[in-house]
């Protein structure tokens, strides 16, 4: 086994047994760590409240060269993040963000994303705008794990997106609205000025994502069309999807 040392955000946990956890966490050293903190539920000292979904701890973890779960030994708090998890909205706008991370997973070591993924829910805990923020992260994160998702050009005439607005009809391409239309009927649909902002959210800098702001309608249709985009790439539908469309 191999003991590291790391800074880590928790993406999930989840309970195992009667005391212990299953904690999913990402690094920006090793990528994805899943691992099991023993008597995690039951006592009150060992870990205090670190193995909280948002939460940025310094990790302390045995990894196993089988594969299996690591043994989580310590995991100090450096954010608890508690503005997220005490706000609803925030709540659910971060909680698709780590399921998206938990689906997409990035193989290996990296630091770009690992400060894109802390960046987005140290904005999130501060914005008034948690939406926008969301559908900003979307692209940008979907990217970086492979799965850019086409806005430069309609998938059938070669439209400039930017010119015409985009159109979701299924699988994996993005067609202009006439297009859409006449290959079958859209599923989503999204103008003009959010096909830039999607564009501008994978061109700008990471801190920058915060400064996008849509109007509460556009927010809405983006984040229909890049959540029915990123379910049929995972091949099923984000659960966390339902809970931020309720606001």
């Amino acid at each position: 086994m191999q003991l590291i040392k790391t800074k880590a955000i928790v993406i999930r946990s989840l309970p195992y047994g009667e005391s212990d956890l299953v904690v999913t966490f990402f690094s920006p050293g090793f990528g994805i760590i899943r691992g099991m903190a023993k008597g995690a539920r039951k006592s009150r000292r060992r870990f205090q409240g670190s193995l909280e979904p948002f939460t940025t701890v310094m990790l302390g973890a045995f990894l196993k060269e089988s594969g299996a779960l690591a043994r989580v030994d310590t995991a100090d708090i450096v954010n608890a993040r508690l503005g997220i998890r005490d706000d609803l909205k925030k709540y659910g706008a971060g909680s698709v963000m780590l399921e998206l991370v938990s689906i997409f997973e990035v193989s290996g070591a990296s630091g770009e994303v690992f400060n894109l993924i802390e960046t987005a829910l140290n904005l999130l805990e501060r914005s008034p705008a948690s939406l926008s923020l969301l559908a900003a992260f979307f692209p940008r994160y979907l990217r970086l794990s492979g799965f850019a998702i086409p806005l430069s050009s309609c998938g059938r005439c070669g439209a400039d997106l930017a010119l015409t607005g985009a159109a979701y009809a299924g699988s994996f391409s993005i067609y202009c609205p006439g297009c859409a239309t006449r290959l079958e009927a859209p599923e989503a649909a999204i103008g003009r000025g959010t096909v830039a902002f999607l564009r501008r959210a994978e061109a700008v800098g990471t801190e920058a994502i915060g400064r996008l702001k849509l109007c509460s309608r556009d927010e809405k249709d983006a984040l229909d069309f890049l959540g029915r985009f990123a379910s049929a790439a995972a091949g099923k539908r984000l659960k966390t999807l339902d809970i931020a469309s309720e606001f």
